[in-house]
Parts: C-alpha cells; structure tokens; sequence
C-alpha cells in the first residue's frame, strides 16, 4: 500500500437532498377554525358593546377596551387584521406560480388585502373624515365621507378583476364576488346608516347594534372569502413549497416561496430601522417646529398602538408563530420528545402578537398602580409580572433550550435578551422619565423609539433562529389544501 499523496484533497461529500414535510390542511378544519374565531369574537365584542351602550360604562376593568367591536386596537381588530392578512398569504400562494394566468390581478389582489388589513389596524381611512368633511361641508348623513373612497377602491377592484373572475370556475367567481358583497355591506353599509346616529349621540343602542353587525359582517365576509379560496385552491391543486436555503430551484407548476435566512433578517432589521427613522423625524418635526401633524405622528408613533408599526410588530410575532408551527408540526412527525414545546412556543409567539396589537398587558397597570402606588422605575408596574413571566418561561424551557443545536441554542438567547432588554428594562427607564415629564415629548420618544427598536431587533433574531432551524434540520415545507 503506497503511502498518501499529501498534495490530494478529498472531494466534498455531497450535501444531502432536502427533505420535504408535507402540511396539508382541510377545507373543513379552516372553515371550523374560522367559525369559531369569528363567532367567539361577534358574539363577546357585541355582548360588551351593548353592555357599555345600555349602562353607560366606559371602562370595565379594561374589558370594554380590549373586546368592544366598536373599538380599535383590541383583539377583535387584531383577529380582524389576521384574517385579511391570512387572505392575502392564500392569494400570494396562488400568484407565486409565475405561469398562472391573470397572475398580476392575483397580486394585485394580494396587496389590496394586505393594505386592508394594515388599514383595519391602523384605521388609515379614518384619518381622511375630518378633513373631507370640512371640504365637503358633510352633513350628519355622509358624516364618515371615507366612505366615498372606500366605493371607488371597491369598484376599482370589481374592474381590475373583473377578467380573472370570468375565468374562474363559476361557483368560484359566484363565492368571490358574494364573500365582497358581504364585507362592502359591512364595512360601507352599515357604517352608513350608524352615521347620523354618530353624528348626533342619538339611540347609542341601536348605534352599537349597527356598529357591530358592521363589524361582524366585515368579519364573515373575509372568513367566506378565505373559504372560498381554500376550495379553489383544492380546484387548481395548488401546492406551495417554501425553501430556505439561498437559491431556490424552480419546477413547472409549483410554486416555490424562498426564505433566506440572511436575506429575511437582513429585511426585518432594515424595516425596523426605517421605522424608527420615519417617527424620530416625524416627532422632530412636530416638537421642534411650528408645523404639527398630530394624526401622520399617531400613524408611525411607536409609542402607541394601532399604527404602521405595531402592525408590523404584531405579526413578525405571529410570522414567528408560523414558523415554530411548521417546526412544531415536523417534529411531531418525528416523534421528537420536545414537539410539545415546539407547539407550545408557536402558541407563545401568537400571544405576544395579540398582547402586541391589543395591549393586554397595559390592563394591569391601573390596578396595579393603584394598589401598591408604584413609581419611577415601576411607574408601568406591569414590568413585575412581565419579569416574573419571563423568569418562569425561561426556566419551564430550560430542558428545552439546551436540546437545541449550539448555533440555534445561540441565536434564541441573544433574541430573547434583545428583546427583554427593550420590553423591559428600556420600559422602566421610559415610565421613569414619563411619571416626571409626561409622554408628549421628544425625549420620550426618543426613549420609547430605542425600547421599540430593540424589541423588532428581538423579534428579527428569533425568525432568523427559526428559519436557520428549518433549513438545516427539518428541509422543504411543502403546503397544499385538500378538500
């Protein structure tokens, strides 16, 4: 045996084929899901509005806030933007073939109900009211004027569409058109007659019982939409592969959606950069000269709920939900002795999305301030129980933690810090300087743009951590829908 060629450089051992984990949800087990979301949140919303319409009571312990369907920045909004933003995933799905035809109405679908549900978070129409209705002189009968807009983007859809819903199979197009029906005669039609009501503190029960069938049928009108595409999407076979490595090979009729780990990190800190960037130059603007925009600062303060970036912030959360999900599900067909935990920080990850669009956690405060009289570092005293939470979660997890391979194991504990950091610890400081100086001024916001920075730095880590997992240990997920 002669002796080895020191100059001989073995070849690379080629890299296994990813493996591809099948999900494949039910028409069924989406409309069940959707029922019961839609039913639990009608029926409570409206059981708290007219509760509040009948007695006159404003806050509840915080329940009217966080439930009322006449409100804003709750969970019924929450869920409300989720299932418009899960139309537009399903959309998206069907428009990533990039040989389907009339693919650009698919988009163009896709982005309206992406746009529809930032504006059901953020209430952007709401912000055209005022100033229209100085402009049109508006009466109590046209005291929401938006409402003119919102017929002209309806009709510029039925158009843009119009083509693709020819094409379609007819009980399709029939299920479509009446799902938008639906949710224009919600969102236009009975905001409508509940304006002069509005307009003139008049009949609040009745007010409150238009104002909730608004919402409600807002609310079956996408379930029925989402159902629909369910169904359409069994028609057509569609199946979706999402593929995180870096480049993404192409097959005829399947949709191929790339998730570079990189290239996703790369864009949720840019788009956290930017947002802190657009409300420091807002509120600079606002507190540093005489031209004030209280309404276009509201929209990007990320000091505040119910805008751009809580949006944002809210569902990179419950991206990451998904994303543990698809870990969560591979798992369990693995037989893997930690899936329960997967699933459980799915479950995890979709309460701080609703905590973050709802501010569940803010119900403490009061209470809480009240009875032991905090301050200073504990002026949001519901800093305790968050502490408290997180110490818990983190050694529930421990077992878990230390399962995970060294580089994700890594990444999951700077996330959490980063995020901690923020949620916490720049919070004390914040509530410090605002117990003392009040929250209307830059140096607050300068504060709060540093703990909300910190927080999407946090957040962007963890889908990061999880799609690195993906990639190296579970391989292609392949969604498809069956009947």
């Amino acid at each position: 045996m002669g002796l080895p060629d020191p100059h001989y450089v073995a070849p690379a051992a080629p890299s296994p084929a990813p493996v591809s984990i099948w999900v494949t949800p039910r028409v069924l087990h989406i409309r069940a899901i959707l029922v019961l979301g839609v039913t639990a949140f009608a029926t409570v919303g409206a059981a708290v509005a007219f509760i509040g319409a009948v007695t006159g009571a404003d806050y509840m312990l915080g329940f009217k806030r966080l439930l009322d369907l006449n409100g804003e920045r709750n969970l019924p909004t929450w869920f409300s933007s989720g299932i418009l933003l899960a139309a537009a995933a399903l959309l998206g799905g069907l428009a990533a073939d990039t040989e389907r035809p009339h693919r650009r109405a698919w988009v163009f679908l896709s982005i309206v109900f992406v746009y529809l549900s930032l504006d059901e978070a953020a209430s952007i129409h709401e912000m055209s009211n005022a100033p229209l209705r100085a402009l049109l002189h508006a009466g109590p009968a046209l005291y929401f004027p938006w409402i003119i807009g919102g017929l002209a983007l309806a009709g510029i859809v039925l158009a843009v569409e119009w083509r693709m819903l020819r094409a379609l199979p007819r009980r399709t197009a029939i299920a479509f058109v009446a799902s938008g029906a639906v949710y224009v005669a919600g969102a236009v039609g009975f905001e409508e007659l509940a304006a002069p009501l509005y307009a003139r503190h008049a009949h609040p029960v009745v007010q409150a019982a238009l104002l909730v069938a608004e919402e409600s049928l807002e609310m079956i009108g996408v379930a029925l939409f989402i159902v629909a595409l369910a169904r359409y999407w069994t028609i057509d076979r569609t199946a979706l592969t999402f593929d995180f490595a870096e480049a993404s090979p192409r097959t005829a009729r399947s949709s191929v959606v790339s998730l570079p780990p990189r290239t996703v990190l790369r864009a949720l800190l840019v788009a956290a950069a930017a947002l802190a960037a657009v409300n420091l130059t807002l509120q600079s603007i606002h507190f540093l000269t005489p031209l004030h925009m209280p309404r276009l600062v509201r929209l990007f303060d990320l000091a505040r709920e119910g805008n751009v970036p809580t949006w944002v912030q809210s569902y990179t959360l419950l991206g990451c939900g998904a994303l543990a999900a698809l870990v969560a599900f591979a798992e369990w067909q693995h037989r893997s002795p930690f899936r329960v935990h997967w699933a459980l920080t799915a479950l995890f990850c979709v309460y701080l999305s609703a905590d973050e669009a709802a501010s569940i956690h803010e119900m403490a405060v009061r209470p809480l301030r009240s009875a032991f009289h905090t301050g200073g570092l504990l002026y949001y005293p519901w800093i305790v129980v968050g502490a408290a939470a997180a110490l818990a979660v983190a050694v529930a997890s421990h077992r878990f933690i230390r399962s995970l391979p060294p580089r994700t194991r890594r990444t999951v504990i700077i996330a959490a810090v980063v995020y901690v950091t923020g949620a916490l610890g720049v919070e004390a400081l914040g509530g410090m300087y605002a117990e003392t100086h009040g929250q209307r001024n830059l140096t607050y916001g300068l504060i709060t743009t540093v703990e909300e920075t910190l927080e999407m730095a946090g957040m962007s880590i963890a889908a990061f951590a999880l799609l690195e997992y993906l990639r190296d240990h579970i391989g292609r997920i392949r969604l498809s829908i069956a009947a």
